[in-house]
């Protein structure tokens, strides 16, 4: 009876076997053969891509500022698998932790690479390296911020102040050796008329020279202010007030003031009142202090003469 009942077992076995997910293996069946097609079907084609580097060295050592950063790969395969792996955002990662201090030569293996279906490395530039790992060490630097082109016209830079001024930074020894300065990013200060305040990070390039910093954003002061004019007023007519019965000695005096630069070259004498004050003066002679009254943020600087001698008759 068992062996007659088998043959019938075995059919409806392999019919479950068949049957069951009925649509899920005609879905998989028919993305493996899209996928068949895409390989075999599609054109093939080269292409270089550039690859970051990244090396995990042993505690206490670094790749040294002369290390390869990044290398060349050399693809082959369907064009459209070529471009997504272009897209990609990949690097290779270095393992040398088993390494000590000193040089040694490293050679890439098309192996590390994860690649889609019927794509292959043909190639890296270069095939190999020489990878130096130095004692990592750690050192103050100077931050400096790197300011370009100039404020507006009739304005300058008077000071520049950046906080933190001093920063850690960690790397090896050779890398760190070379200065003591380390750059912001580019600030531009075109046009500016005002003081300015920024948050900036460190120059990228820098990343590729050292492994860490104590700080990577900074708040950079920058003081521009207008450019200052001194210039020499003559013959500025002098004013008397306080009596109408007077005789001056000299009606004219010079003036020197200071200012922007732009209030200054623009500024007329008709603005300006230079004038003596003898309102309490009875009959007599006398010399006079000279008074100046100025536009807004023009400072005197002086007055030629100083003093005017005046003679105040009898009033009528």
């Amino acid at each position: 009876m068992h062996r007659k009942g088998q043959p019938s077992f075995l059919k409806k076995h392999l019919k479950h076997i068949f049957l069951k997910d009925v649509h899920l293996k005609l879905l998989s069946l028919l993305v493996a053969a899209g996928l068949w097609f895409a390989v075999t079907g599609s054109e093939r084609t080269d292409a270089v891509k550039k690859l970051p580097l990244e090396y995990v060295t042993a505690p206490g050592l670094v790749a040294s500022s002369n290390t390869p950063t990044s290398i060349d790969m050399k693809i082959t395969g369907p064009r459209i698998f070529i471009r997504e792996v272009l897209e990609r955002k990949e690097y290779i990662k270095i393992d040398i932790r088993d390494k000590k201090e000193g040089s040694f030569n490293y050679k890439f293996n098309a192996d590390i690479m994860n690649l889609p279906i019927g794509v292959k490395v043909s190639d890296f530039y270069p095939s190999s390296i020489n990878i130096k790992l130095e004692k990592l060490s750690t050192k103050k630097m100077k931050l400096v911020p790197s300011i370009v082109s100039q404020p507006a016209n009739g304005f300058r830079i008077e000071g520049v102040r950046v906080e933190p001024s001093m920063i850690d930074v960690s790397g090896s020894e050779g890398a760190l050796a070379r200065t003591n300065e380390i750059y912001t990013q580019v600030i531009d200060v075109t046009g500016s008329s005002a003081p300015l305040k920024t948050d900036v990070f460190l120059d990228h390039r820098y990343k590729r020279l050292y492994k860490s910093f104590s700080a990577e954003r900074f708040t950079v002061y920058i003081d521009v202010k207008p450019v200052m004019l001194e210039k020499r007023f003559n013959s500025v007519k002098l004013d008397v007030i306080g009596h109408n019965n007077f005789k001056l000695a000299k009606d004219r005096v010079d003036l020197v003031l200071k200012g922007p630069k732009e209030k200054i070259e623009r500024l007329d004498t008709k603005a300006i009142r230079a004038y003596i004050d003898i309102s309490f003066n009875a009959q007599g002679n006398y010399s006079e202090e000279v008074l100046v009254k100025m536009p807004e943020g023009i400072e005197l600087i002086g007055v030629y003469p100083k003093k005017v001698n005046v003679t105040v008759f009898r009033g009528e």
